[in-house]
C-alpha cells in the first residue's frame, strides 16, 4: 500500500456522542477530529432538520435546536437499538436512515485531512452492539463511498483487543488489564489468551466494582484501592495495566501505583475505543491454520464449519467458516462436484477450553432429491449463512452440469442452530 493511502479512520460511539479518530504510518498514535476548533469534546450523535429541509449534525445541530431553528433528534444509536420509527415534522424515519445522514455528514470532517479515496480502512466501534445496530450499520456501509471490505463493525471490547495487540509485543506477553474509572465507578477489563482446542483465541473479561467509590483522593482512598488491586491481581501474570479516567489524575496514587508497577508496565490512556477502532484497520490478516491468533467475543462465532469432499481416492476436510469470524460476516458460498457422494456431511468443530476436550458434531444432508445422474455429472452449491452467533443455515442447491445435465432448480435448506 502506498504512503498516500495509509490513512485509517475510527469511530467510537458512546453515551449519545461519537469520537472520530484518524491514523497514518507517520503518526505516533491516532488523533481526534473535532467539529470545530473551539469545541474539543465528543460530537453529539444528533441531527437538526431546518425549515429548508437541510440537516445539521453534531454540535451544529445542538446549537440550532437551542435557537429553535428546527426539530432535534438525539442519541441516534440508542434509537437504532430500539428500532422504532422517529417522526420529524410529521415525516416518519427509521433510525437507521437518520444515523446514515449523520455518518455521511461527518465525512466532511475527514475531507479536512484526506480524500476518501485515500482511506485504506474505517471502523465503527460501539459500547454495545445489538442486531438492529449491526443491520443498520451494514446498510450504511453499503451506501458509503469506501469499499465495504475495508469497513468494519465492532464493540469496545474488540477495540480494546486491537488497541493492545497493536502495541509492542512485550506489553501483552501475558494478560493485560484496563482500569476504567470514568463516571466515578471502577470497571476492569482483562484481556488474555484462552486455552483452546483450536488456535489462540483472545477474550476480554469484565468485572465491575459498583461499591468501590474513589471519593476523596487521599491516603485512605489510596490504601483501599491498593488492597482492592491486590485482591484482583493476586498471583496472576499481568504484563501491563492501562488506566483510563480522570479519577486517576493527580498524585494521590502512591501505594496503589507502587503495587501496580511491581513487574508490570503501567500507562494512562485516553480515547482507547477510537484508537482501537483505527488499529482494527491495520490488524494483520489471520492465518488459516489451527495456530492462528484471533479475538473471541460476544459477536464472534465459537466454532469452525466445514465439510468433507473427495479428492481423488480419499476424503478431505474443507473448512468453510473459521471460529472468530463475526457472525454478521459469517457467510460462505462454494461449488463442489459430487464424486461418489449421496449426501453432504457438515462438520462443526467447537472451540473448547483444552485440546483434550475437543468436540465435533457431524450433520448429514441427504441428496436423494437430486435427479439421478452419472458420477461426476452433478455440481452443488453449498451456502452457509448466519442470522446470529449461534443461528445459522446450510443451503444445498443442485446446479447440474452444463447443458448435458441441466440444473433441476431444487435446493434444500437445513437449520443448523438457533
Amino acid at each position: 500500500m502506498s504512503e498516500k493511502k495509509a490513512m485509517v479512520i475510527g469511530y467510537g460511539f458512546c453515551d449519545g456522542c461519537v469520537q472520530i479518530g484518524y491514523y497514518s504510518s507517520n503518526m505516533d498514535e491516532p488523533e481526534l477530529l473535532h467539529q470545530s476548533a473551539e469545541e474539543a469534546s465528543p460530537i453529539p450523535v444528533t441531527l437538526c432538520r431546518l425549515e429548508s429541509g437541510q440537516w445539521l449534525y453534531g454540535t451544529e445541530a445542538v446549537s440550532a435546536g437551542r435557537q429553535g431553528l428546527g426539530p432535534v433528534v438525539e442519541d441516534l444509536v440508542r434509537l437504532c437499538a430500539e428500532g422504532e420509527p422517529v417522526v420529524v415534522e410529521d415525516v416518519p424515519y427509521m433510525p437507521g436512515e437518520l444515523l446514515a445522514v449523520f455518518v455521511k455528514k461527518s465525512l466532511n470532517l475527514i475531507h479536512r485531512i484526506a480524500n476518501l479515496d485515500q482511506i485504506s480502512g474505517m471502523t465503527f466501534s460501539f459500547e454495545h452492539l445489538t442486531e438492529r445496530v449491526i443491520t443498520d450499520m451494514q446498510q450504511i456501509i453499503s451506501q458509503m463511498p469506501i469499499p465495504a471490505e475495508r469497513m468494519y463493525i465492532q464493540d469496545f471490547k474488540e477495540s480494546f483487543y486491537d488497541f493492545v495487540t497493536y502495541q509492542k509485543r512485550e506489553l501483552w506477553t501475558n494478560d493485560v488489564m484496563l482500569l476504567d474509572a470514568r463516571g466515578g465507578r471502577l470497571k476492569v477489563w482483562e484481556l488474555g489468551r484462552a486455552k483452546a482446542s483450536h488456535g489462540v483465541p483472545f477474550m476480554v473479561g469484565e468485572t465491575v466494582f459498583e461499591q468501590f467509590k474513589f471519593g476523596r483522593k487521599d491516603q485512605a482512598t489510596d490504601e483501599q484501592f491498593a488492597k482492592l488491586l491486590a485482591q484482583l491481581i493476586q498471583k496472576r501474570l499481568i504484563s501491563s495495566v492501562f488506566l483510563m479516567g480522570k479519577e486517576f489524575e493527580g498524585d494521590w496514587m502512591k501505594e496503589s501505583l507502587r503495587y501496580l508497577c511491581r513487574g508490570r508496565r503501567v500507562f494512562g490512556v485516553e480515547h482507547m475505543a477510537v484508537k482501537g477502532a483505527c488499529y482494527r484497520c491495520l490488524r494483520p490478516a489471520e492465518t488459516k491454520d489451527d495456530k492462528r491468533q484471533y479475538y473471541l467475543g460476544e459477536q464472534q462465532i465459537k466454532f469452525h464449519v466445514g465439510l468433507y469432499v473427495w479428492n481423488g481416492r480419499e476424503q478431505q476436510y474443507c473448512r468453510l467458516i473459521w471460529a472468530g469470524t463475526n457472525w454478521f460476516e459469517g457467510a460462505s458460498s462454494n461449488i463442489f462436484l459430487l464424486d461418489q457422494c449421496d449426501s453432504v456431511c457438515i462438520q462443526t468443530d467447537f472451540v473448547t477450553e483444552a485440546p483434550e476436550d475437543k468436540r465435533s458434531v457431524r450433520q448429514t444432508i441427504p441428496l436423494n432429491w437430486i435427479p439421478k445422474r452419472p458420477n461426476l455429472a452433478t455440481k452443488v452449491r453449498v451456502d452457509i449463512r448466519f442470522q446470529g452467533v449461534d443461528d445459522w443455515t446450510v443451503t444445498v442447491t443442485d446446479l447440474g452440469l452444463g447443458d448435458l445435465f441441466p440444473a433441476s432448480g431444487k435446493s434444500v435448506t437445513r437449520q443448523m442452530g438457533g
